[in-house]
């Protein structure tokens, strides 16, 4: 394909057409541009398909993160929500039965109220997110 275009460059030189060769000169020079743009447009495709790509993956790992923290919040707070909830049902039973409560009574109803539960949630695919700017 080369040789054809040199072929036709040195005819038109030899012949001394050199309107018709700054013609040709300038169609290839065209070709050669219209061919970036299509490769520049390839690429930008490229790079909007691989961005899309992360998206999906970061937005399932936090779909996933999300998931298992409220997974693993409910598994160890309803219990304590209940063991309060009867500590303290407990606690005002004795009292509006005006029954009298004993130190130890009062400690474990005490105890079962005030038990807390500390959660460590899954930060990282928000972190992954900070790496990504």
């Amino acid at each position: 394909m080369i040789k054809f275009f040199r072929k036709i460059r040195q005819n038109l030189l030899s012949e001394g057409k050199t309107r018709s060769y700054l013609k040709y000169a300038i169609g290839e020079i065209v070709l050669v541009v219209i061919g970036i743009l299509i490769a520049l447009q390839i690429n930008n495709w490229n790079e909007e398909r691989k961005i899309k790509q992360k998206e999906t993956i970061v937005l399932k790992e936090l779909l996933t993160s999300i998931n298992s923290d409220l997974t693993a919040y409910k598994i160890h707070t309803e219990p304590s929500l209940e063991r309060k909830a009867n500590g303290i049902d407990s606690l005002i039973a004795y009292i509006f039965d005006k029954r009298e409560i004993k130190n130890s009574i009062f400690i474990n109803f005490y105890t079962n109220m005030s038990l807390n539960v500390f959660m460590q949630f899954d930060d990282g695919p928000f972190e992954d997110l900070n790496l990504l700017d």
